[in-house]
């Protein structure tokens, strides 16, 4: 097996997370372009662009990156209520960290920007992995 193959079969996974997770920036930043290109004001564009990425990021994780199967409808809804609230959580998280460092700090914005959206993605994974997504034991 080629080092490429081994390597992409080995991070499959994770290869999986990251290409879903550009997915889902698209369709945030193409739902917020057409909103607000329509019309519709910044924040409401904003809000509702967010909550098409999530439910999409939501049913992407859940067939294609964590395969998980859920046994009720009320299962499926605990599910995706504690994938909204994380999801909630870490934008707040990256909201207040970006206020703290820019704008009290006084640090690089972009830079700023790139550290916080690059935590808020691995604390995502982990979030979705170990407790949204998490493997019942038998």
């Amino acid at each position: 097996m080629s080092l490429l193959k081994n390597l992409i079969v080995k991070n499959k996974f994770i290869l999986l997370y990251l290409i879903f997770g550009g997915l889902t920036t698209l369709i945030n930043i193409s739902a917020f372009a057409l909103l607000y290109k329509a019309g519709v004001p910044n924040v409401a564009a904003n809000v509702i662009a967010w909550i098409l990425a999530v439910v999409f990021a939501f049913f992407t994780n859940k067939i294609f990156v964590f395969q998980n199967k859920t046994n009720s409808v009320k299962s499926f809804f605990v599910q995706l209520g504690k994938f909204f609230m994380a999801r909630i959580a870490t934008g707040i998280l990256d909201v207040a960290a970006m206020y703290i460092l820019v704008d009290v700090i006084e640090l690089n914005a972009f830079i700023c920007k790139v550290i916080c959206s690059g935590t808020v993605i691995v604390l995502n994974f982990f979030i979705s992995k170990f407790m949204v997504f998490k493997k019942n034991a038998k």
